[in-house]
This record gives C-alpha cells, sequence and structure tokens, in this order.
C-alpha cells in the first residue's frame, strides 16, 4: 500500500552567533515554521543539520540532552499541529556527543 506525503524543507537565515538569547529566537522561528508547514497541509518538517546552532563557531558547545530545549519545543509545536519534525542536532549523552537527526511524531 503505498501513500502520499507532503514534505516540508526548511532552510532560513541564521541570527548572529552573539545575538543575545539566541536559542530561544531560533527555535521560536523553527516552531513558526513548523506552523507555516501546517498551514501547507505538510506530513513532516525536515529542518537542516544542526538546526538549532547554525553557524556556531564550535557548535559542539550546544550540544543537548534529548530532553533539551530544542526537542521539547519542537515536539510540543508536532504535537499541536500534528506532523512530524525531523530535527537535526546535537545530542550530548553519557559525556558524549553525537550528530543525530531527531525524528519526533505527531
Amino acid at each position: 500500500m503505498s501513500r502520499f506525503a507532503n514534505i516540508s524543507l526548511v532552510n532560513f537565515p541564521t541570527l548572529p552567533p552573539d545575538e543575545p538569547d539566541r536559542l530561544r529566537k531560533t527555535l521560536d522561528r523553527m516552531c513558526g515554521y513548523v506552523a507555516d508547514a501546517a498551514q501547507e497541509q505538510s506530513d513532516i518538517v525536515a529542518f537542516p543539520e544542526i538546526c538549532n546552532c547554525l553557524d556556531t563557531a564550535d557548535p559542539s558547545d550546544v550540544a543537548e540532552p534529548l530532553d533539551g530545549p530544542t526537542v521539547t519545543a519542537l515536539a510540543q509545536a508536532a504535537r499541536q499541529h500534528e506532523l512530524y519534525v525531523v530535527c537535526p542536532l546535537i545530542v550530548s549523552e553519557d559525556g558524549r556527543r553525537y550528530n543525530c537527526a531527531v525524528l519526533i511524531g505527531r
């Protein structure tokens, strides 16, 4: 059985690395893109690699646990808008960092 899926691919301009409260502002923008994708009746929204810290001098400095601010914010947006979100970010687990793509369900 096959089924078509509408996929929104997001690419967005970054905020300056020294922007105050940069992560929160970036997450607000990303959640806005999720809402936009829902308006377009997308099933899946996919963000670019290390989307929460693009253009950071050392992205490993912003590694988060899976229950950190990025996945938490996007999980809430995915649930609210009933779509899937692909969120590539650097995850910190057991003292190690991993470049991951987290699939967040509806």
